[in-house]
Formats: structure tokens, sequence, C-alpha cells
């Protein structure tokens, strides 16, 4: 299989319960702690953490790696359906394994333009009927879908005009638009079912429903008391392309990531042309690029290698040499791709990381060896087999003990536990199969080459005077400057080590000086990049939503003016996917080929930040280098008052913003909305009113 990244198993479960309307202390007394006891101390579970959001309970269930997980979820499902008592609000409750794959798709298509999200989603429902058709798509997953609703807006004034009520409304439309199955009539043809099937499924089948006849036989329908429209449910996020209203699918494969792209951009292509004017399908968040750009690499850094490979061995040994040492590199690669499948390694950045590590060790054993049995040869004391023979047994022991000792440096990787232990294991698997194929080549089947009759023919005479004039050069230079600097380091020995240890001070001394940059990761620079905006729990969504207008004002802006800096030349960006939820956005972007020669990222997020100006209470964060993440840091604290737990978290940060560097230090504790807490008067009891009854009005 040909993927972006390798699919495993984390050993981890995910419980989902979502409670909606319910507060984050609510959810946590009722929910969340309940469901936590019940699971924590099961054989198998390591650990379990807990999130908690408005009307959402999260629990990350770390299992041992020896445990089924399959088993595993089977019984936590079980163990939470015997809980006794749960909230009668709770809508569903999940338990599903959480995967390495689930963390983004192999690709994202967009359908956006100037029409109505009616229209929009009425397409977008076919477009993603299709792709999900597409061979080799798992799940089409839409995180903006819209369920339709039909808007009824019963006036006030109506109702009084034919003194209805609203109950008398409802009562109409449930007894008239139903679907109901009414039992069997035997006949002697045999049975039929009787059935109603008369619930209304759009604006013009409600408008019909009569609401009361008179004596008279004139009809009131629901038409004269109320406006009726088809739409789709108020929901508070939307999602912009390039600032027009979108849909937005990520796709995600079963097998082949590379093959699905292809065959999903193929497919936006040809579904483009069928599309109204005004309506446009892009693709984006393309994960299969940077695949094809690893295997491009992998080609061009082989065929380099075996070129150079050959050029050297050939000006300095034998053309014959030269080519069937270079071969070992492809024999080597073609042994390790045969082997893979059987040992569940996929074709995905990680091997492909590997080969690229393994390019440059695959070739030195077969050089050792090839030059150990040339120099044999060119003696003509033996024939071609027993200087072939003689001159890898020569230099066998110190051959091998070379891949053996690359092999010791792999081997421990593989045992490696948890996610990291799963992400190494395809670069040792890769490494550790070619080196030895690699050894196999270049101790068996590179002899046998060179021990026959030499085959291949050129300029004799040419070669020779090179090949003369570069050992005489080699020679020279052995002489003149490399053994008397040997002579002088082995007679001085002990100054030779006081300056060696001099030179390890210095370079200890400019590390320590802060000259050389310490980091826990290397800086990798993305051409494409996301940016997180967050806004307190408090915040209302309007005021959300404005903040992500004013980020994506600046970003049109500053692609405007570099674009007419050079206005013949496309876009520096390829475009801006806006997502707004209810107290956060995401924007992502990524830069054009041109974009990519003429723009530093760095510059480019500076630029952006300045034009967006004050946020306010927003926060922004612009996470555009490889495995960026808002933070540097992360502390975890925990206590069984929630209180102390608040206290002691103050007390932490600010301890940590003491130290010199560190800013930004902030908790996950968020301020949460406004809460009207309603009670009963105490002379609501003696009228026969209960909370549940007050609870039920206001719902």
């Amino acid at each position: 299989d040909k993927e972006v990244f390798p699919r495993f198993n984390l050993h981890k479960i995910t419980i989902t319960a979502s409670y909606p309307s319910a507060g984050p202390l609510e959810i946590e007394d009722s929910v969340c702690a309940r469901l936590e006891t019940a699971i924590y101390d099961r054989a198998g579970v390591k650990r379990v953490d807990s999130q908690i959001t408005e009307g959402q309970c999260l629990l990350n269930v770390a299992v041992s790696p020896e445990i089924d997980s399959e088993q595993m979820i089977n019984a936590l499902r079980a163990t939470i359906q015997s809980i006794p008592r749960l909230p009668k609000g709770i809508e569903n409750i999940t338990v599903q394994a959480a995967t390495r794959d689930d963390d983004s798709g192999v690709i994202w298509v967009a359908l956006h333009g100037e029409t109505n999200p009616l229209a929009l989603q009425r397409y977008g429902e076919t477009i993603k009927a299709d792709l999900e058709r597409i061979d080799g798509v798992r799940l089409v997953r839409n995180y903006n879908e819209l369920a339709y609703e039909i808007a009824i807006e019963v006036s006030a004034e109506k109702l009084r005009q034919y003194q209805l009520s609203l109950h008398d409304v409802t009562e109409a439309i449930h007894h008239a638009s139903l679907n109901q199955s009414n039992g069997l009539v035997k006949t002697p043809a045999g049975e039929l079912s009787l059935r109603i099937q008369a619930k209304a499924g759009d604006a013009e089948s409600l408008k019909n429903i009569v609401l009361r006849t008179d004596a008279t036989g004139a009809k009131l329908y629901l038409r004269d008391v109320a406006t009726i429209q088809d739409g789709l449910e108020e929901k508070l996020s939307e999602w912009h392309h390039n600032g027009e209203t979108a849909q937005g699918w990520e796709i995600h494969t079963k097998h082949s990531s590379v093959e699905v792209a292809r065959l999903v951009k193929k497919y936006v292509a040809e579904a483009q042309a069928k599309l109204p004017q005004g309506l446009v399908m892009t693709t984006w968040w393309d994960n299969s690029q940077a695949y094809d750009e690893r295997i491009n690499t992998l080609i061009e850094d082989g065929l380099s290698g075996f070129v150079l490979v050959c050029l050297v061995l050939t000006l300095f040994l034998q053309l014959r040499v030269a080519v069937w040492a270079g071969v070992g590199i492809f024999t080597s690669i073609l042994g390790a791709l045969w082997l893979m499948p059987m040992l569940d390694v996929s074709l995905n950045m990680l091997s492909l990381f590997g080969f690229l590590l393994a390019m440059g060790i695959l070739v030195d054993d077969a050089i050792i060896i090839g030059e150990s049995v040339y120099s044999l040869q060119e003696e003509g004391k033996e024939s071609n087999l027993n200087a072939a023979i003689k001159g890898v047994q020569a230099v066998a022991l110190p051959v091998i003990l070379s891949v053996l000792v690359s092999l010791v440096a792999f081997l421990p990787s593989l045992f490696l536990p948890g996610w990291a232990g799963r992400m190494m294991q395809p670069i040792c698997i890769v490494m550790i199969l070619t080196l030895v194929f690699s050894l196999i080549e270049a101790l068996l089947i590179l002899p046998s080459h060179l021990a026959a009759e030499q085959t291949l023919r050129c300029n004799v005479s040419t070669l020779a005077r090179i090949r003369s004039w570069l050992n005489q050069w080699l020679e020279r230079f052995v002489n003149r400057y490399y053994r008397p600097f040997l002579q002088f380091a082995l007679q001085w020995r002990y100054l030779t080590v006081a300056c060696f240890i001099v030179m390890l001070l210095l370079c200890v001394a400019w590390v320590e000086s802060g000259r050389i940059r310490l980091s826990l990761q290397a800086d990798v620079i993305k051409d494409s990049f996301w940016v997180s905006l967050t806004s307190p729990e408090d915040m209302p969504y309007s005021e959300t939503r404005n903040r992500a207008k004013q980020v994506e004002q600046a970003f049109f802006a500053l692609r405007d003016e570099l674009n007419g800096a050079k206005p013949n030349q496309p876009s520096v960006v390829v475009g801006l996917e806006t997502m707004i939820f209810e107290h956060s956005a995401g924007f992502w972007t990524e830069f054009s080929p041109e974009g990519r020669e003429r723009l530093v990222v760095e510059d480019f997020i500076n630029d952006w930040r300045k034009r967006i100006g004050d946020l306010g209470r927003t926060k922004i964060d612009f996470l555009y280098k490889e495995g960026d993440v808002p933070y540097d840091l992360e502390f975890d604290l925990g206590a069984t008052d929630a209180d102390d737990l608040v206290k002691a978290a103050e007390q932490f940060k600010a301890m940590l913003a003491s130290y010199t560097g560190v800013y930004d230090v902030i908790d996950s504790a968020e301020v949460g909305k406004p809460e009207i807490h309603l009670t009963l008067k105490p002379n609501a009891e003696h009228l026969g009113l209960r909370l549940e009854q007050l609870s039920e009005q206001v719902h």
C-alpha cells in the first residue's frame, strides 16, 4: 500500500458523552466522574484522562499493549451501559479506538461559490455520495453538515384573529403529518399491509394542513396563519473558502492513500464541468503531495548515488566493478520492498525516510569488497575466481562487523513503547532490510560477477591514462602529507589527545555560550500552516465571527498587495480555508510554487499579524513549524477539590511566569457562559408547581 502515514493502533480508547445544554460542573458530577469511577480500575486500563466542555465529556483511556482493543471496547461499553441513573438528557455515549489515521484525511475537497446555503447543501450531498463511491475511500467527513429544517413562523395576530393557540397549531400538525402502520388485511390473494404515509417532507406539504373546518365547510389552512419555509438548522458554525460560503469534506482512505488522492482530484476535475456557473470545487490539504515529493527524492538520490559510485569507482578501479557495485543499491531496495508486505510495512513517509537514510551507507560494503577483489585481480597472480574468493575472505569480517554495528544501532528502536515506537518501526525495519540485502549482495552476488570474464569494454587507453594519473596524485598526497601527519600524531600521542580534548571543550563552550541554539526539535518551516483563533467562553458567537472576519480581511489585503507587486504571475497563495465555531476559528493556507520562491513564511506571518491588529481577549496562534503546537511545555495538575485546584494552578502559573524567557502561561480552565439559575418561590409549592414543570416550560 502507498499511504502518507502508517495506520496503527495507539492503544487508546476514546469515550464521548454528549449532554446538550449542560454546564461543565454538572457534567463533571453527573457524567464524567461516574464514567471514570466505573472504568479506571478495570484490568488493562493504564490511565484515564478527561476533558469537560459545555455539553460534552471526553475520556481518553490508555490501555496496555497486550490487551486486545476490540475486547476492551466491548467491555467498556457493557460497563457504561450498566451504570445506573445516568442523566436522561445524555444523547449518546460512543466508545471507539483511537488510531493514527484519525488525525487528518489524505485530501480535502471544498465546494464554494456565491449561492444560498440550501442550494449549496443539496449540491454537497450529491458530491459527498460520489466521493464515498470512489474505490478505496473509507470515510467522507463533513465538519459543517447541517440538517434540513422546515421553519414555521406563526403570527400572533392571526392566532388572535382565528381564536387559536400554539397548542392547537401543534396538535393539527402532529395529527395530519405522520407515517403509521395500521396492521394487515387478509384476502384470498394474500395479505395486504395497511399504512398511512402522510408525513410532510417540505414546506409545500405543510402549507396545506387543515387547522379547522367550520360549519359551512370553509377550511383554515396552516398557510393562513404562518409563514413556512424550507431551510437548514441554525448552527453556530461557518465554513468559508477564500471568503465564500463553502461545504468541505475530509477524505479518509482504506488503503493506498496516494491512489485515492489521485482519483479524488480526477473526480473534482470532471465534476467541475457539471456544476452551475458560480460554484467551484477545489482540493486542498493534499497530503499525498509530500509523499510524491519524497518518492521523487528517493529516485533522484538513488540515480545520483548510482552515477556517483560508478564514476568514482570507474576512475580509480574498473568500470565493471563500478557497475556491479552500483547495482547493489537497487538490489538492496528491491529486496526490502519484497519483504515489507510480509512485515506489515507500507510505503509511507516514514518508510521512505528509512530508504533515504539507508541510501548513504548501502554501497559501503560493496565498494570495500569490490576494491579488495580488484586489487588481487590486478596483481595477476590468481585467476579471477580465486582472486574473488580471497578478496572477499580478506575483508569479510570487518564488513560484516560494520553492518552489524549499524543494525545494533537501529534494533532497539523496534522495541520502543507507545506512539514514538510505532513511528520509529517503519524506519528501523527498512534500514535493517536494506542493510541485510546490501550485505548479502556484497558477499555473495558481487564476487560472482567480478569472478566472471570481463564483458564490459570501453576505451582502455583513455581510462588507463586517467586512472594512472589519479592513482599517482593519490599516492603523492598520501606520501607527502597524510603519512607524515599520521606519523607525527602517533609519535606525539599525548599532544594529539590533548588537542582533541581542547577542540571538544571549545565545541561545548560554543554551545553553552548560546551561539548555537538548542531546541527540543528541529524548526522545520512548512509551506502550508494553520492559524488557530480562540475566544473566551463568555464571548458571544457574533463577536467570535467578527474577529475571524478581521483575520480574513487582513489576509486578503496582504495577498492582494503581494500579487499586485507582480500582476502577471499566479497568486502567491493557493487560498484560505476558514472554519468558524462558537468560541474558536481555524484558518489554513498554503503557498503556491510562486509563493515558495518569492516569500519567507516568517515574514509573511509577521506582516499578516500586524495587519490583523488588536483582537481584544481573543487569542491567536500561528502554527507554521513542523510539529508546532501553541505551547512548548505542558503540565498536568490534579486535585480532589476544585477550589484547591484553582488556587494551586494560579500559584504554579505565577511561579512559571517568574522564570526568564517564559511567556504566555495559560491554563485550560476558561470562564464559562453567564448562567441564570431558576428556583421556585415558596408559594409555588402551595399552588402545586414543581421544578420539573418549570424545567419543561423553559425548555
